[in-house]
């Protein structure tokens, strides 16, 4: 090997560290311009959110992905600098060694034994760079042929030659791979230490995820746009939130078993509506019906109500009486004489309205479609009932869903979700629910059903909330577990499917937030309901009941899902409302409790989050 000079190794050495400087230098501002200034607005936008987004497990890579990315010149200016010197070094090493082997003689025995260590690291680094062929032995065992000797070719290796090895430096590093589209997403509200007295119970988060098929890819997408993506516009990932409640209960849902009720009877004459507006109708054998009108009377429409709502149950005389006619007044009026006048007087206008009802509508066809003597009231010793020939359509059918749902309650169905079947009782059921039992006449004639604590329309005002209530909870988390089977798309996917998992998903939750905040507010909205009790502020011994308790775990579910939903004003607005018909009709006793508090400050900074994310 030649003698090189201090001056010409101290050349080499500076050119290597210099080549090496530039391209660290060059590899860092490429990666500072493909990933940290891209990110570098979002990074510091939502650092200060950090510590809370890393309390949920699904957000971590998330973040960790975007701090390597912001920090990714740090990172990778090591790794190019120390990989640059070790190529630059190598191959100043083999050029040296294959210059002097071309300018030096032939090597005698003498010379390979007296440099054995150069020898081997020569031979080693030739491993690294170019793997011997299969079938040919090691390199140490048949060291190429260097140039400048002449070697004979055997037969063989004339007739085949050894192909060219590709070269492969050792600061080569392979590309980076693509990565998937990562997407902040929130976990599911986990309400902490609260169980739901029944029938309601909460059952978020244990959903298993659907089975499917091993040829149908995995589908999971989460709620907010892409943090990865960069130049996504808010504009192109905004989408509707939800579909309107009353779009929901005006559905036109199919006939089946659950809305037989809806279905013509034989037999069946009058159909009676109690659900908000009373209304009674007449129906002909050959499908003409006709309205009965009713006079503004409360004691003629709860003597009406009283044996509708019963549903074919008899009821004695006296207690028809007492509950009906009774109610309010005092013992000197409150006579059995009075009372059985009074509902002799009111029996005999329904009876005439409906028989003038009747008259007009078989004038009307020429010909007699229904009796004359048509009558409402079925009576047998003394005890009561509506008649066979009439039919209660609104509480028939959303007692029907009801049953269906706790009929699949009672046998487990209910224990990982919400089946289609029940989801379609539960829209059977909220589209008839037009609104609380007697509901216009409580608000047009208050003073009929005063003193309202003892009044028998509370019974069942009450149960047909519960049944409604009920109903709207099943629905809202059926929407919620709908959303969340939506997560982490495969990256195969097309950015079209993509963006149409996403709206999927965002129309669940925002269908399933709307459905929770119906639960909030109308959970609580009438002081008729038994169910709705305040706890007064600075008492501690009384507890609020039933409704006061749900009502609020629902309002922190459609705050949890606006906050994710980036919908700051939607929150703001329903818990704006929310405190307002609170306080009303507690007379301003009424105050938050601290989880619903704790949710309402979370869920605002989601919405924050959100909208950076977005």
């Amino acid at each position: 090997m030649p003698h090189h000079s201090e001056g010409d190794q101290l050349r080499s050495t500076r050119r290597i560290w210099l080549i090496t400087t530039l391209i660290t230098l060059a590899v860092s501002l490429l990666s500072t311009v493909l990933w940290t200034l891209p990110n570098w607005a979002l990074f510091s936008k939502n650092v200060s959110h950090f510590p809370a987004l890393w309390q949920f497990e699904s957000n971590r890579s998330v973040i960790i992905i975007l701090v390597i990315k912001v920090i990714a010149p740090l990172l990778i200016a090591p790794l190019v600098f120390i990989g640059s010197w070790l190529f630059l070094t190598l191959r100043l090493i083999l050029s040296e060694e294959l210059s002097g082997k071309q300018r030096a003689p032939a090597p005698t025995r003498q010379t390979r034994q007296s440099s054995p260590g150069r020898s081997r690291m020569v031979r080693g680094i030739r491993r690294a760079i170019s793997p011997p062929l299969p079938g040919r032995g090691s390199a140490a065992e048949a060291p190429p042929p260097l140039p400048g000797r002449s070697t004979p070719l055997s037969p063989q290796q004339a007739q085949h030659p050894s192909p060219r090895q590709p070269v492969v430096s050792p600061g080569q590093t392979p590309s980076e791979p693509r990565l998937a589209p990562l997407l902040p997403t929130l976990p599911p509200p986990q309400p902490a230490q609260e169980g739901p007295p029944p029938p309601y119970r909460e059952q978020l988060g244990h959903l298993p995820k659907p089975k499917q098929p091993a040829s149908e890819q995995e589908i999971h997408r989460p709620i907010l746009t892409e943090l990865s993506r960069s130049g996504s516009s808010p504009e192109s990932s905004s989408l509707p939130l939800a579909v309107p409640l009353s779009t929901l209960q005006s559905a036109d849902l199919p006939t089946d078993q659950l809305s037989a009720p809806l279905q013509n009877r034989e037999g069946e004459y009058v159909r009676i509506w109690l659900l908000k507006e009373v209304r009674i109708e007449l129906v002909a054998p050959d499908g003409r019906s006709a309205l009965v009108p009713l006079a503004p009377s409360a004691k003629r429409v709860q003597l009406l109500a009283y044996l509708a709502w019963l549903r074919g149950e008899q009821v004695s005389r006296e207690k028809l009486l007492e509950d009906v006619f009774g109610h309010g007044l005092p013992d000197e009026e409150a006579t059995p004489k009075r009372l059985g006048e009074a509902f002799d007087s009111h029996r005999k206008f329904l009876r005439k309205d409906l028989r003038e009802a009747i008259t007009h509508l078989n004038a009307a066809a020429g010909t007699e479609l229904l009796p004359a003597d048509l009558d409402v009231f079925s009576t047998r010793q003394r005890m009561w009932r509506l008649a066979s020939t009439c039919r209660v359509i609104d509480l028939e059918a959303v007692v029907s869903s009801h049953q269906f749902i706790e009929a699949a309650h009672h046998d487990g169905r209910l224990a990982n979700g919400i089946p289609e079947d029940v989801k379609r009782a539960c829209d059977v059921l909220l589209k008839a629910y037009r609104g609380d039992f007697l509901e216009e006449m409580i608000r047009d004639f208050p003073a009929d059903f005063d003193p309202w604590p003892s009044s028998w329309v509370r019974k069942p005002f009450t149960l047909f909330r519960d049944y409604y209530l009920q109903a709207l909870w099943y629905s809202a988390e059926y929407e919620l577990h709908q959303g969340l089977q939506l997560v982490d798309a495969p990256l195969e996917e097309s950015r079209g499917e993509d963006a149409s998992l996403r709206h999927l998903q965002r129309e669940h939750y925002g269908r399933a937030a709307q459905l929770y905040q119906a639960y909030a507010l109308q959970s609580v909205n009438h002081r008729f309901d038994t169910k709705l009790s305040f706890a007064s502020f600075g008492q501690p011994g009384r507890a609020p009941g039933e409704r006061v308790i749900m009502s609020e775990r629902a309002l922190r579910r459609a705050a949890q899902l606006y906050g994710w939903l980036g919908s700051p004003y939607l929150l703001d607005q329903l818990y704006t409302a929310y405190v307002k018909q609170m306080r009303r009709l507690s007379s301003d006793q009424w105050r938050p409790s601290p989880e619903t508090l704790q949710t309402i400050e979370q869920a605002r900074s989601y919405t924050s989050t959100a909208h950076l994310l977005l």
